[in-house]
């Protein structure tokens, strides 16, 4: 699918203040800006070309307007990476509403400590969007579902430790925010602040973007079952 150009405007920030201070004529200039960017997302999301006549566009606009009144820059990384989580979470529940579903995903193809065999159907089909939205946002990290699950740490100790590397990233404002504007684990932050052996990082770092993916974005299922002890992830690492 190919992908509109999209470019972030240097005046971004400030247009975005004057849009949450009720200036219509600024939220309307950022709306026009950034239709190509909400397109790109939209289109990414439902893995197919969206354009301005399609549904999904009208409801990604909504979730975009709806972005730039909750923006927090204090809490939030750059203000796209917020609007693209807001959009995406938008679109999640349209499709869950009427029941459709992005490309599927098998349940045999779940990473270790992913077994919802025990889930009543409601939960299944909500675990089912949520896996669809991970195995998205991991493509936009250069991971695929399948690579994650062969790079899975194998012993629980492992997995442990990846996964703290991880919360500490998830829960650390300035790592968290290099993690989601570079898309990548901020090493020379991460050493210099924790001991950490670099080894252990590299090795496991897909599993380790996978697991910040999780912590950082609008997955509680799949966090819920991911942080059991008997899934390899001690709930106070969280």
């Amino acid at each position: 699918m190919e992908q509109v150009k999209d470019t972030v405007p240097e005046h971004e920030p400030t247009i975005v203040n004057r849009a949450q201070a009720g200036d219509a004529g600024a939220r309307e200039e950022l709306i026009q800006e950034s239709r190509d960017f909400i397109l790109n997302v939209a289109s990414r999301q439902v893995k197919r070309a969206v354009g301005p006549s399609d549904d999904e566009f009208s409801i990604a606009l909504l979730a975009f307007n709806e972005a730039v009144d909750k923006y927090d820059p204090a809490r939030s990384a750059a203000f796209r990476t917020f609007a693209t989580e807001v959009i995406r979470r938008r679109l999640i529940d349209h499709y869950r509403g009427k029941g459709r579903w992005l490309p599927e995903v098998p349940w045999s193809a779940l990473p270790e400590g992913t077994d919802f065999a025990s889930a009543d159907e409601d939960e299944r089909r909500n675990v089912r969007y949520e896996i669809e939205a991970f195995v998205s946002r991991l493509s936009e990290f250069g991971i695929t579902l399948e690579e994650l699950v062969r790079v899975t740490p194998k012993h629980r100790d492992t997995r442990e430790i990846t996964f703290s590397i991880a919360a500490r990233i998830a829960g650390d404002a300035a790592l968290r925010g290099q993690f989601l504007q570079k898309k990548a684990i901020p090493l020379k932050t991460l050493f210099s602040q924790i001991l950490f052996s670099p080894k252990t990082v590299q090795r496991h770092r897909k599993y380790i973007i996978a697991a910040c993916i999780v912590l950082t974005g609008d997955f509680p299922i799949i966090r819920e079952y991911l942080a059991r002890p008997e899934r390899g992830m001690a709930p106070d690492e969280q």
